[in-house]
């Protein structure tokens, strides 16, 4: 029999396996475009901003641009 803490972690696990590995770009109220990492700052446990951009395609270019050197650089 799993205990509480025990079911709790296996369901978080399952949750963070099933999210993307890509970043998310969300729309802003004054209508600009955030980029955010997966990855949670350990102090504040919110998301990373990656950055604040005009249009969503700027933001897209930026998300492919921090692909390339996280995992070519």
């Amino acid at each position: 029999m799993l205990t509480e803490n025990q079911l709790r972690r296996i369901v978080r696990e399952e949750v963070v396996l099933s999210l993307p590995l890509y970043e998310i770009i969300r729309k802003l109220p004054n209508g600009k475009y955030r980029l955010y990492s997966k990855k949670k700052n350990p102090k504040t446990g919110q998301s990373r901003n990656l950055g604040t951009f005009d249009t969503r395609d700027a933001a897209e270019k930026h998300e492919k641009d921090v692909q390339f050197f996280k995992h070519k650089g």
